[in-house]
């Protein structure tokens, strides 16, 4: 069973964040897109709709005078059900995100006590702690969002030189790890602002390694997904260049799985982000509490009895 509470500098922040995944990343995100799989199934369908319609009377209208008006009328006349379409993929997104967030903190709360954590144990635990994660939510409209909004409005100046960049990049990392620091504490029984102030001493305990880890994961995410969502870009490309009246289904599916893909990719690194963050979390835990200490020394009794 992988080894949650240790002290970890920076190369084993990152180190054993990799090593999760290697060890338990199957069953992690098995059990991920087990849980938002439905929510999956009713984006990809919304999206095929839309798609499919703004294709269909597109192309109909294509070269036309009367295009622009073709698609204004069409939108006039079926203006509730996109308003309703709307509501229902807004919504839809936001259960995912919030899924994507929470999951991680769960998945491995719970790898505390088991060794393969089921989707059944994720759905049980999220309606647990469903109150404590929407609270977070709305919470953090009035306390991290206005911090990160100073903190955008600073980074266009810090952008605008070189040397900038870097620093830019270092207090965005440290926001972020303070907030899913925050996460973790609120998903653990704290409340709000006393899990505020848990993951503040948290991002402090060693400010650099926490800091920097969260940076290089974000480079690391950047990087990755940019390559990825070219490679998707180009190739969308390429089929809606050769679309005509013939193929607008194809177009239309090819849309579809371009937009899936690219979300699954942003979750599937927001998903290791939150892990990394993990890492943090549970070594300043055992820092702070000795976590493996005692459990040795109840393992000493248990043995001698």
């Amino acid at each position: 069973m992988f080894q949650l509470y240790k002290k970890r500098n920076f190369n084993a922040l990152i180190n054993d964040t990799f090593v999760f995944l290697k060890e338990d990343g199957k069953n992690f995100f098995g059990t991920y897109f087990k849980v938002i799989g439905g929510l999956l199934l009713i984006i990809t369908v919304l999206t095929f709709v839309v798609m499919r319609v703004f294709f269909e009377n597109m192309f109909n209208g294509f070269g036309s005078p009367e295009a622009q008006q073709m698609l204004t009328t069409y939108f006039d006349e079926n203006a509730v059900l996109f308003v309703v379409g709307g509501l229902i993929a807004a919504f839809t997104l936001i259960a995912i995100s919030l899924i994507t967030m929470s999951f991680p903190v769960i998945y491995l709360s719970l790898l505390e006590h088991v060794e393969k954590p089921t989707a059944q144990m994720i759905f049980a635990r999220l309606k647990a702690k469903s109150g404590k994660i929407i609270v977070f939510a709305l919470a953090s409209l009035i306390t991290f969002l206005p911090i990160a909004a100073v903190l955008g409005g600073v980074s266009v100046f810090l952008f605008i030189t070189i040397i900038g960049i870097p620093v830019a990049l270092a207090l965005w990392a440290a926001l972020t790890c303070w907030v899913f620091l925050t996460f973790y504490n609120t998903l653990n029984d704290e409340g709000f602002f006393t899990a505020m102030g848990s993951g503040y001493r948290m991002l402090f305990q060693n400010f650099w390694a926490h800091m920097g880890s969260t940076a290089i994961f974000y480079v690391l995410s950047f990087v990755v997904q940019m390559a990825l969502t070219l490679a998707m870009s180009l190739l969308s490309e390429l089929f809606f260049v050769a679309a005509d009246t013939s193929n607008l289904e194809n177009s239309s599916i090819v849309g579809v799985i371009v937009f899936i893909i690219s979300m699954l990719i942003n979750y599937i690194f927001s998903n290791v982000l939150i892990i990394a963050h993990g890492m943090i979390y549970y070594s300043c835990k055992e820092d702070n509490e000795h976590k493996t200490l005692y459990y040795e020394i109840d393992q000493i009794g248990s043995d001698s009895e």
